[in-house]
């Protein structure tokens, strides 16, 4: 995983985080795109999302990178079915 995806991770956790419910059904999402963003699997998600290095900033994300980070975080932001 690189630097870019580890931010994007980050930043997806720290929208389940939002509500301060974490949902199984936003986990799973969660999961679930780092699934289809080439295999990524939860050990390499969870080393992201708790690694005291990783800091979110989406400065460095090309165009297309932050069209995908706002559609993945609209996945979470449903994913737990209340709006």
């Amino acid at each position: 995983m690189n630097e870019n995806e580890k931010k994007m991770f980050l930043g997806l956790y720290q929208m389940l985080l939002a509500d301060a419910e974490v949902h199984p059904n936003e986990l799973e999402q969660l999961y679930l795109i780092g699934k289809e963003k080439g295999g990524i699997n939860e050990n390499e998600i969870q080393e992201a999302i708790f690694s005291p290095n990783t800091l979110v900033s989406l400065e460095s994300l090309n165009d297309d990178e932050r069209i995908e980070y706002l559609y993945n975080l609209a996945r979470i932001a449903w994913a737990d079915g209340r709006n």
